[in-house]
């Protein structure tokens, strides 16, 4: 986990441990100079600028940016918002150090003329509680720019550990935003991607301590990129069984199992619910259909789920498959619904021995907690860890910011993905390629934190939707790129298999990396 997603709480205790060893206003120093580095690389000579300061650190922050920007002779700005005079002790300095440069302060920003950038430098982390008055209306102001608009550590009005608007009034949308010390897991759930923009980062010099959240990056899944040896067979990647397709949801079923074999499971075979299901999948004739019951304890890893319906039939095979402890399970879909409607099965999953990993949506996820799905979309790191305390499970909590968690309290928050997966049957596709790593001998975490980035990294590019079939093919693409990117001959730029003369993709050029980073550079 090399990129930590800090909490308020580890935050504050950060800045504490600084303030006792560094003179004061350092911090601010040290964030105000990479701000304004950040900023002068996106301004044309004597460019220009506006800051909209709150009365807190945020707000001093953006003033001691506006003083570096002055110092190199852009024209910037700044705007007072909220309180007649900065209330916070390094802001006051900050302030008094902006006006001595000589820098220009007003109250309000209507009048101003058009800025190359706009900053949003008003309440940052400390906003809890809907916008009003003076914030509001700067807010809006901000919104209707045409400017670059730049929001500093948080948007205003976003809450940083939840994504959530305060209050469920819309704060500042920004094309960027540069977080100080950490990147806070609010920036990549629900709301937090679209109100933040392109997300850099500044440690400021401070050592960042691990924490028990973080983004997935290569370092989680790393085991997965390695090349295969030439020295295998299709029985040395494992076999998967998925159950599920129940009359007229066949579909889900093969989405699941055409995911498995194309990730890199050996062999793949689905157990159809439907009375009179199909013999073959033409479009996939490698699959394997069975044509009675499966023996679940006889295949490396089993998932359970898509499509299967929630009848008596299918509650008896989820059953079985919790039944054999010893096998790995991927539950989702009908799976899941079934879950929340027999606790019983619940109670039994905490006595597998087995990896156990179920993947919610938000409304699936709430019916097991007992919630309302709004409840776990305002919280959904908290929720994701309830749920794995509540099952003993492994959790993938789908959705914008997809959340991994551990019954141990450890979790994840993916940076890949876009609106492009919001297309039925990505799920089903999902749960396949987790059951297909794990078939294939990795461990739970490296198989789900894989599955998830490179089910995301599927789509981080796509503009237009992409239907659920076409996911696992790019994601298997993606995968055989990375790595490639891993052998010799590849970093050469000399790869004899590509047949359009194209070099091997890095990861950043699948999907943007998720945090660039100003200041110190991460090791």
């Amino acid at each position: 986990m090399s990129i930590s997603l800090l909490s308020l709480d580890e935050l504050k205790n950060i800045e504490t441990r600084s303030a006792s060893v560094l003179e004061p206003g350092t911090l601010m120093e040290r964030a105000g100079k990479d701000i304004a580095d950040r900023l002068a690389r996106e301004l044309p000579p004597s460019g220009s600028v506006t800051i909209l300061c709150g009365p807190g650190n945020n707000g001093g922050d953006g003033f001691t940016a506006a003083r570096f920007l002055k110092a190199r002779g852009y024209r910037v700005t700044c705007v007072l918002v909220g309180a007649e005079k900065p209330r916070a002790e390094d802001a006051t300095a900050a302030y008094a150090a902006w006006q001595a440069a000589g820098g220009e302060t007003l109250r309000e920003p209507d009048s101003l003329p058009h800025a190359d950038i706009v900053v949003d430098a008003m309440l940052g982390i400390g906003c809890n509680r809907p916008l009003r008055g003076e914030i509001l209306d700067a807010t809006i102001w901000f919104n209707t720019q045409t400017s670059l608009k730049v929001s500093v550590d948080v948007p205003t009005g976003l809450n940083s550990e939840t994504g959530c608007w305060a209050g469920l009034i819309p704060g500042c949308r920004s094309d960027m935003t540069i977080s100080l010390l950490a990147p806070h897991a609010g920036l990549y759930m629900n709301e937090g991607p679209d109100a933040a923009g392109h997300i850099c980062l500044s440690e400021l010099d401070v050592s960042i301590p691990l924490s028990l959240q973080g983004l997935i990056d290569e370092s989680d899944y790393g085991h997965i990129l390695e090349p295969r040896p030439h020295f295998c067979h299709k029985g040395t990647w494992g076999t998967l069984a998925v159950v599920g397709g129940a009359e007229g949801k066949l579909g889900a079923a093969l989405l699941a199992s055409r995911a498995g074999l194309r990730l890199g499971a050996g062999r793949v075979k689905t157990e159809f619910l439907a009375a009179n299901a199909p013999a073959l999948d033409p479009a996939c004739p490698e699959l394997m259909i069975a044509e009675k019951p499966l023996d679940l304890a006889a295949f490396t890893a089993v998932v359970v789920g898509p499509g299967m319906g929630t009848g008596e039939k299918s509650v008896k095979r989820l059953s079985e498959a919790i039944e054999c402890s010893e096998t790995p399970l991927v539950i989702d879909a009908d799976g899941l619904t079934i879950l929340a409607e027999h606790p019983e099965l619940q109670d039994r999953l905490l006595s597998r021995t087995a990896a156990t990993i179920l993947t919610p949506h938000p409304q699936e996820a709430a019916r097991i907690l007992k919630v309302k799905t709004s409840e776990v979309q305002s919280d959904r790191i908290f929720w994701a860890r309830e749920l794995a305390l509540q099952t003993g499970a492994a959790i993938v909590l789908k959705g914008t910011g997809t959340v991994v968690s551990l019954r141990s309290g450890r979790a994840w928050v993916n940076p890949t993905g876009s609106a492009a997966l919001a297309t039925a049957g990505t799920g089903d596709v999902l749960a396949g390629m987790i059951g297909s790593f794990i078939a294939q001998g990795f461990d739970l975490t490296t198989a789900a934190l894989g599955a998830v980035w490179l089910h995301g990294a599927a789509a981080s590019r796509a503009t237009a939707p992409i239907l659920a079939d076409q996911v696992s093919v790019r994601a298997a693409r993606a995968l055989g790129y990375l790595r490639r990117s891993r052998l010799h001959w590849a970093e050469a730029g000399s790869d004899p298999l590509d047949q359009n003369g194209e070099l091997a993709l890095q990861p950043s050029q699948l999907v943007p990396d998720p945090v660039e980073m100003i200041g110190k550079v991460r090791h």
